[in-house]
């Protein structure tokens, strides 16, 4: 089976960058950062165990939350759709087939046994949560499982009963330098890091039908000598050599289409010499010498307000909770 592509193609792109940056501060600005990332990364599967909530019958001789008690003791198999296959590195899509139906204990092994890069093996119990995607009152059930490989991995699973079967239709996973958390509403939270200087993080949402939507991404670059654009689906470098990097932060903000297609939006913001940004409006005046390195390279810049302004736009068109 070919194996899902492990990274982002952004992140791929974007990652280039590191072996270019400048001292950026030196070893102050590589502690700052470090910090600054530790701080991100938390253990979303925490608090993943609570009790169940009870639902109305949806006609089949089981009510959701007989068939999600059924499922958490292995009675009950749960149809894999891809749908929303996020997961990157413990990926059920790597070892799960589309329309085919697994319990929880099938899916523990299969993952376990299947990858060709990593040796995985379970190291925790699975642990869920009921949550309400859409707030429709309607419950699905989010599984996370941990497994042991190089470090420790977290899957995550949600699952939904639709028409009496239950249907498996997101998954996602993170590590030590990346977290996802979901809530209880159904929004999703990412973040990553591709090092001291480079860091992501997406929102998106799981409607109260079970589909994924994604709201969007935004990757952060500090003190970039190079900055990596998007020329009609390639990643070409425009340079900032000659202006003050080292209180430079630059932001890649991404949309994606109904059909996938992404758009990115180009912004920027000033630091002081804690890496605190002060960034005013009059940053983004046509004399500004960051703004100039874009136009220069043909490429849109956007202020906050703009920023703000597509991204509520966004929210409305595709129905995200804001």
């Amino acid at each position: 089976m070919e194996m899902k592509k492990k990274v982002l193609s952004v992140f791929l792109a974007m990652g280039m960058a590191i072996s270019m940056l400048s001292g950026c501060g030196g070893a102050a600005t590589d502690d700052a950062l470090d910090k600054a990332e530790e701080e991100t990364v938390s253990d979303a599967s925490e608090d993943a165990v609570t009790e169940p909530q009870k639902s109305e019958s949806t006609g089949d001789s089981k009510s959701d939350s007989d068939l999600y008690e059924l499922f958490k003791g292995g009675e009950v198999k749960a149809v894999y759709t891809g749908a929303a296959d996020k997961a990157e590195y413990v990926s059920p899509g790597n070892v799960l087939s589309v329309g085919s139906a697994y319990d929880i204990n099938e899916i523990i092994d299969l993952i376990s046994s299947g990858d060709e890069y990593m040796e995985m093996h379970v190291s925790s119990d699975p642990m869920y949560r009921m949550i309400d995607c859409g707030s429709d009152g309607e419950p699905e059930l989010l599984v996370s499982v941990e497994f042991e490989g190089p470090e420790i991995f977290t899957l995550f699973l949600v699952i939904k009963e639709i028409d009496g079967e239950l249907n498996i239709i997101y998954d996602a996973d993170m590590w030590s330098r990346s977290e996802t958390i979901i809530n209880d509403d159904g929004t999703i939270e990412t973040g990553g890091s591709g090092g001291a200087a480079i860091h992501y993080s997406s929102d998106a949402f799981i409607d109260k039908d079970g589909n994924y939507k994604f709201y969007y991404g935004v990757e952060t670059e500090y003190c970039p000598l190079e900055f990596y654009v998007d020329r009609n689906g390639s990643f070409e470098p425009i340079s900032f050599e000659g202006t003050d990097t080292d209180h430079l932060v630059v932001y890649t903000y991404s949309t994606e289409a109904a059909g996938g297609d992404t758009t990115y939006y180009y912004s920027y913001g000033v630091l002081d010499d804690n890496f605190n940004e002060i960034t005013t409006e009059a940053d983004f005046s046509d004399d500004n010498a960051y703004k100039q390195v874009f136009m220069n390279a043909g490429i849109d810049v956007y202020s906050k307000s703009e920023i703000d302004s597509i991204l509520s736009n966004k929210a409305t068109e595709i129905g995200y909770p804001l």
